[in-house]
């Protein structure tokens, strides 16, 4: 959010969304020196398979259909509590 003389604008300086927020990920793990490699994420929407994408160890939580399936096609592991079942 964009905060000006100490008070929200009500703009949003970054909308963390789809690729965005893989970017935003990208930025963070090469200024704080994460190995993406050893990293996990976690979506319940297919709107984050860039995120999920990006990680050795995605995992989707009660997974949208796209995302369900995106993660059975890549072996990701599906967690879903809804029926509190494997995926």
């Amino acid at each position: 959010m964009v905060v000006e003389d100490g008070k929200y604008t009500g703009d949003i300086a970054f909308y963390c969304y789809g690729e965005g927020k893989a970017e935003a990920i990208r930025a963070l793990a090469a200024r704080e020196g994460y190995a993406l490699e050893h990293c996990y994420a976690y979506s319940d929407s297919s709107n984050d398979l860039p995120m999920l994408s990006l990680v050795a160890h995605p995992v989707a939580v009660n997974p949208d259909t796209a995302l369900r399936d995106a993660a059975r096609e890549n072996g990701w592991q599906i967690k879903d509590y809804r029926t509190m079942r494997r995926a």
